[in-house]
């Protein structure tokens, strides 16, 4: 019956994975640190369950219940260290014990792994469950030797990479004119805005809309005008980006931004 739960409460995370972002492995090469969208010890599933019978709770956000730093040194992976997500505890050792191995010089040849995987590096996009990055590599193995390694880059990025530049654009752009600016403003119109495969803007959607008012109106014909989104990779696919942003239409936007 103990085991019956296990399973399921294992079930259960991994499905809710899906909903909450990853906490990932991370792989160091030269002067990059990469994200990995998953665990070359994932190959060893036996393993996994071993570890993860150690930890008291597994969580949502780590449904491995470890998190793992991983290294390339001439063409080959090796594994450097591996921590408890619980406990945050280096457990190299308890490692160890479950493969009858030992590390040598600080770190553990992935012999194992012959597969591939996407590492993640460069600006964060945010975007819910998805660890969606300016630049990605897919990184394919044989036996822990890397054979092949595909680059994936973000391109136009200056926009949606960066809320700052998306808010001026609509500050400077504004229509001051029609605001009334005999009394005090101050109003926070929350946005959805998703672009397509090709950086062109899709959908807007207006969050707490008071119905196609003059504001939401004007904001939407701004962001209109931004020529590319962008062009994005998530694990070799091309991504749809999307974001909430928040702009405040107020008295001091008004005096800064109106000509």
């Amino acid at each position: 019956m103990k085991k019956q739960i296990t399973i399921f409460i294992l079930i259960i995370l991994q499905i809710s994975c899906f909903a909450t972002k990853q906490e990932t492995d991370i792989l160091i090469l030269n002067k990059d640190t990469l994200y990995l969208d998953n665990s070359p010890l994932e190959d060893l599933s036996d393993v996994c369950i071993e570890l993860q019978s150690h930890e008291k709770v597994l969580n949502s956000g780590c449904w491995n219940g470890f998190v793992a730093e991983w290294i390339i040194v001439e063409n080959t992976l090796y594994l450097k260290n591996i921590y408890s997500y619980s406990t945050k505890e280096n457990i190299n050792k308890r490692l160890e014990k479950i493969l009858k191995t030992k590390f040598e010089n600080k770190k553990l040849k992935a012999e194992w792994f012959t597969g591939s995987f996407f590492g993640g590096f460069g600006r964060y996009l945010a975007n819910g469950s998805f660890n969606v990055y300016e630049k990605e590599r897919l990184f394919q193995f044989e036996k822990g030797i890397l054979k092949k390694v595909i680059e994936y880059n973000a391109e136009n990025i200056e926009y949606s990479m960066n809320e700052n530049v998306v808010e001026e654009f609509v500050y400077k752009n504004f229509n001051w004119s029609i605001v009334d600016t005999t009394k005090y403003l101050h109003q926070e119109i929350l946005v959805f805005a998703q672009s397509d495969f090709t950086g062109k803007l899709k959908e807007i959607k207006f969050e707490n809309s008071s119905g196609n008012s003059i504001i939401e109106v004007e904001i939407e014909r701004i962001l209109k005008l931004i020529p590319d989104w962008g062009k994005y990779y998530w694990n070799g696919q091309k991504f749809e980006f999307y974001k909430d942003y928040k702009f405040i239409i107020s008295n001091e936007h008004m005096k800064k931004y109106a000509r």
